[in-house]
């Protein structure tokens, strides 16, 4: 279904983006404090965590946005050797699997369930005016004075 006011529910796209790379950018800076004790484990985890609440605020695509960002950041930073661009082992592809998958399904459903809730507020408003509209003209057919014929017999 396509939403003609998602005016109404999304104010500013622009917003999602910049929020979606805050988000990332503090993950990079979270993950990257933790890189000590974490060494190469869960290199995309803080990762996850910031797009699955970008992605529940503002929508798919800025979540998306933070996806292309994030995959190659972690492997470059996270993933023995660091700093490299080296092919991808199984170990890592399995990585790239893991996040792409799992962040990419966790956004779509989120962004099902925005569009689920926003078309049933926007038939239940529908329903809520059809309805005032429906006592009114009872109302309206209530108020006017019967006019009464003779029989003509």
């Amino acid at each position: 279904m396509e939403f003609r006011n998602k005016k109404r529910w999304r104010q500013n796209p622009l917003e999602g983006y910049l929020v979606g790379f805050i988000g990332f950018a503090l993950a990079f800076v979270i993950r990257k404090e933790l890189q000590g004790p974490l060494d190469d484990a869960l290199p995309t985890f803080f990762f996850t965590v910031s797009t699955i609440i970008v992605a529940a605020r503002y929508g798919l695509w800025p979540a998306l946005f933070t996806i292309v960002l994030s995959l190659p950041t972690s492997l470059f930073f996270f993933v023995k050797p660091y700093d490299t661009f080296e092919m991808p082992t199984f170990r890592d592809g399995l990585t790239i699997v893991y996040f792409t998958s799992v962040t990419l399904l966790v956004s779509i459903v989120i962004e099902w369930s925005h569009r689920s809730k926003y078309n049933s507020e926007l038939n239940a408003r529908v329903s809520d005016s059809r309805y005032r509209l429906m006592v009114q003209m009872e109302r309206d057919i209530q108020s006017r004075p019967v006019i009464t014929t003779p029989d003509a017999t």
